[in-house]
């Protein structure tokens, strides 16, 4: 793990937090981390195996190594199910809509 790694990972991680919460509250579309996989988290760690890495490779730069990837990959999964429907699930009924 690398400094690189922990912060691409964050920005990632706040990316996909804040993208659903656009998601989830004003589109409505399907929860993107709140269900048993995370497919954004998981597309994107495929984007970066098949487009990211080749093209750090072909330009000379250093690639990612697989703990990198795994770094990134488990912040992805945070950060997606922040804003998803797992802090929904967590607060009980009788919580979410207190009576004053």
């Amino acid at each position: 793990m690398t400094i690189r790694a922990v912060i691409i990972g964050l920005a990632l991680a706040v990316l996909l937090a804040s993208f659903g919460f656009i998601n989830d509250v004003w589109f409505f579309f399907s929860y993107i981390g709140g269900d048993l996989v995370p497919t954004y988290a998981f597309g994107l760690l495929l984007v970066g195996l098949l487009v990211v890495n080749p093209l750090l490779r072909g330009v000379g730069l250093w690639q990612f190594k697989p703990g990198e990837w795994a770094t990134m990959l488990a912040m992805m999964c945070m950060g997606s199910i922040i804003a998803g429907s797992a802090p929904a699930v967590a607060v009980p009924a009788s919580l979410d809509h207190a009576h004053l």
